[in-house]
C-alpha cells in the first residue's frame, strides 16, 4: 500500500509529540537524564523503516526544537539534540562502511564528541553550577560515558514481555522485533549475555 504524505505526517506528529512528552516525562520524574532521550530516539526507527532518512531526520529536527523550548532540564534536552536523537539515522548510514574497525572508531568519535559538545555547552550557558552538579554526582556517569561504556537494560525494563500470553501476536512480535533493533544498536538486556 502507498503511503500518502497526510499519513506520513499523520505517523510522524504523533511519534514527535510521543518523543516530546517522553523527554518531559523524563525531565520530571528527574532520572531520565539519559534514557529519556534514548526512547525518544528509539521513536524515529519506524518512520526511518517506513519512509526513510529524509522523515526521520525532519522528525529529529522538529523534536530537538520542541525539546530545547519545552523541556525544562537543559541537559537532558542537549543530549537528545546533540548526543543521541540522531543515531538511528547515524547507525543506518554507518552499516554502509565496511570495516568494522572504523564503523566503531566513527561511533566512539562522534558519541564522545558530541557528549564533551554538550558538557561544554552546558558550563557556558549555566557557568559554575554544572561543574558543581557534575562533581557533586555525575562524575561517573561522565567517565562512563566519555569511556564508551554499553547501555545495558534490565530484562525486567522490557514490560511487553509480561503480555506474552495476552498480547495479540503481532503485536508482541513487533516489541520483540524492536527489542532486537536495541541490541543491533549496541544496548544490552542484563541477564542475556548482550544477545
Amino acid at each position: 500500500m502507498r503511503k500518502t504524505e497526510s499519513q506520513k505526517i499523520a505517523l510522524c506528529g504523533v511519534l514527535g509529540a510521543l518523543s516530546v512528552v517522553l523527554l518531559l516525562v523524563g525531565a520530571a520524574l528527574q532520572i531520565g537524564t539519559y534514557a529519556a532521550p534514548m526512547l525518544a530516539a528509539f521513536l524515529l526507527i519506524p518512520v526511518l523503516d517506513e519512509y526513510g532518512p529524509k522523515y526521520a531526520l525532519l522528525l529529529y529536527a522538529t523534536v530537538s526544537i520542541l525539546s530545547v523550548l519545552l523541556v525544562p532540564e537543559l541537559e537532558l534536552a542537549f543530549f537528545y539534540v546533540f548526543v543521541i536523537g540522531y543515531y538511528p539515522v547515524l547507525r543506518q548510514q554507518l552499516a554502509r562502511i565496511k570495516s568494522t574497525l572504523l564503523r566503531w572508531v566513527i561511533k566512539f568519535a562522534v558519541f564522545n564528541g558530541a557528549t564533551v559538545l554538550v558538557y561544554l555547552l552546558l558550563f557556558a550557558l549555566l557557568g559554575p553550577a554544572i561543574l558543581d552538579e557534575l562533581l557533586a554526582d555525575g562524575v561517573g556517569m561522565l567517565a562512563a560515558l566519555l569511556a564508551g561504556a554499553r547501555v545495558r537494560v534490565e530484562r525486567d525494563a522490557l514490560e511487553y514481555r509480561r503480555y506474552r500470553r495476552t498480547a495479540p501476536l503481532g503485536i508482541y512480535q513487533k516489541c520483540a522485533g524492536l527489542e532486537r533493533r536495541l541490541r543491533e544498536m549496541g544496548i544490552c538486556v542484563a541477564g542475556t549475555g548482550g544477545r
